[in-house]
């Protein structure tokens, strides 16, 4: 949905970039940019720390196994 022009000078980037003397188009353009780089970023972020989370739980879950398989083999 298209946001008025009266709607985003309530935005602060948006007001400071229209003063600057960007257009609507570059000042709308600009902050979309920024929050979808943002977005990125952050999912970027949280994916790896799921996959290091998944790692060390797939290590723990392997040694848990060898452990009980090595108990369970009756050596000392």
């Amino acid at each position: 949905m298209k946001k008025s022009e009266e709607d985003m000078w309530k935005n602060g980037a948006y007001r400071e970039m229209r003063k600057a003397g960007r257009t609507d188009h570059q000042a709308r353009f600009s902050i979309g940019t920024k929050h979808a780089r943002m977005e990125s970023d952050a999912a970027a972020l949280f994916g790896a720390i799921k996959a290091m989370l998944t790692a060390a739980v797939g290590r723990l879950a392997k040694n848990v196994v060898e452990l009980f398989a090595f108990k369970g083999s009756g050596q000392r």
